[in-house]
């Protein structure tokens, strides 16, 4: 199966047949947009079970119940034959994201946390993003660019937005490591500058806590 995308940034809706072993998508060079979402259909596809075990406390407050039941009354009668073919589609998906780069496709770091996406929460569902893009083969500094200024290139505001520049509007952070060599460096944040307030290590965790 090919599939070819172009100028398809009006596309309300798409439903595509996956075939695993036939599965050969091309996107035109053109700068077309693209919204991931690899940490929702990670966590649904592969069954990250100490991942879902630490989001349970969360996940069974009452307002939370009925999507969680949900959840699970949806995956209740899945074999296991059923489960090892989502977990094989999630990876091959996961290995287009190194052509979609190479091929000009503008890639968009974005976590997917909507209400009905059960275990993927704000923050913490886009850092765990940009570590999967990372396993999937994009290189550090494409990863940053899905978060930063690609974003703002999709919206039109790059001239305002998305890198750090004189007359330029921005929100920071400070790292003690290098995010170009290891993106998962952008876990561990020193300080915050946001909306022009400086937030240091300490006033960040009486913020978590």
């Amino acid at each position: 199966m090919d599939i070819e995308i172009k100028n398809c940034n009006n596309i309300t809706m798409a439903k595509v047949a996956i075939v695993p072993s036939k599965l050969n998508i091309k996107f035109a060079p053109n700068g077309t947009g693209k919204s991931t979402i690899s940490k929702a259909i990670q966590y649904a596809v592969t069954g990250d079970e100490k991942a879902l075990f630490e989001l349970l406390p969360f996940k069974f407050r009452n307002e939370n119940l009925g999507n969680t039941k949900w959840r699970i009354g949806r995956m209740a009668g899945e074999t296991a034959a059923q489960t090892a073919e989502r977990k094989q589609q999630y990876q091959l998906i996961a290995k287009q994201l190194p052509y979609l780069a190479q091929s000009g496709v503008l890639l968009l770091a974005g976590s997917d946390s909507a209400a009905l996406n059960t275990y993927v929460y704000p923050a913490q569902a886009l850092h765990d993003e940009l570590a999967l893009f990372q396993q999937a083969g994009l290189t550090p500094a494409q990863i940053l660019r899905t978060a930063t200024i690609n974003g703002a290139t999709f919206m039109g505001v790059q001239a305002d937005y998305g890198s750090i520049a004189t007359t330029k509007q921005a929100d920071l952070l400070l790292l003690p490591a290098n995010p170009l060599q290891d993106i998962n460096a952008v876990k561990n944040i020193d300080t915050l500058i946001y909306g022009g307030k400086v937030y240091n290590r300490k006033a960040l965790d009486e913020m978590l806590n």
